[in-house]
């Protein structure tokens, strides 16, 4: 008698679970699979404003975010000069903190303590503030002393902002070396910036420019005068994951072509 019972279960259950079967198979007739959809490349772009005669028009303007200069550091002993700007409010956007930097200064600590207050100053206004730019301008760049000096300011401010770094290069490859000593800086650098007068070659499009330092496998943004057209770029680049991130637009007041 058990074993009739048995029996019994077990057919009924091989039953429910083909019924189950030819159910879900009839649901996925009425239900395609959605083909996966191929996301079209987008750029974030990033304004570089020295004076701010608007607070309210900067508010309404969503095609970027901003960077703001806050200061520079100058020379061997890293003086901290601070810029004139004071912090802007902008609570709906995203912040950059803009610091000049003409060569890593031989003393670190001094140096982040300078920056302490005016860091927590655009805090405290209410922006958005998320990063810290060095536009690094040492020609060629000291790797060996940016990168501990950038993942100390990072651990300094208790690691609330991600840094930045614009380095200057020129269009020839990175060497491995180098790569790798960049590659090494990530985990406290979010971009790398290139300016765009460094890298590009005479008689490339901007497109080509850009897929022969994605190669390079760094994340990266590109230093402009103006803005390209996105919709031509977008065609011109190749689809897949890339490194190229959008542009920086602007220049600093001092900058000087070399």
């Amino acid at each position: 008698m058990w074993r009739k019972k048995t029996d019994k279960r077990i057919t009924a259950a091989g039953i429910a679970i083909a019924a189950a079967i030819i159910a879900y198979g009839a649901w996925k007739d009425l239900h395609p699979l959605l083909q996966p959809q191929v996301k079209a490349a987008s750029f974030t772009s990033y304004k570089m404003l020295h004076d701010v005669k608007d607070p309210a028009a900067l508010a309404k303007d969503q095609t970027s975010s901003f960077i703001f200069p806050i200061g520079e550091i100058k020379g061997d002993d890293g003086v901290f000069v601070p810029s004139s700007l004071k912090p802007v409010s902008l609570p709906q956007q995203e912040t950059v903190l803009l610091l000049t930097l003409d060569k890593v200064p031989s003393h670190f600590s001094p140096v982040y303590d300078s920056l302490r207050e005016p860091v927590k100053a655009w805090s405290r206004s209410g922006s958005l503030v998320n990063d810290v730019f060095i536009d690094y301008s040492e020609n060629p760049p000291d790797l060996d002393r940016i990168g501990p000096f950038t993942s100390g300011l990072r651990a300094y401010l208790q690691r609330q902002y991600w840094i930045i770094l614009g380095v200057r290069r020129t269009a020839l490859p990175f060497s491995q070396e180098n790569r790798t000593k960049l590659a090494n800086m990530l985990k406290g650098i979010e971009f790398i910036v290139y300016r765009m007068e460094d890298v590009e070659k005479t008689g490339e499009t901007l497109g080509q420019t850009i897929t022969r330092i994605d190669k390079e496998g760094l994340p990266f943004l590109l230093r402009v005068k103006a803005l390209p057209d996105y919709d031509a770029l977008k065609k011109e680049l190749p689809e897949g994951k890339q490194n190229f991130s959008g542009f920086v637009l602007g220049q600093q007041p001092s900058d000087k072509t070399e």
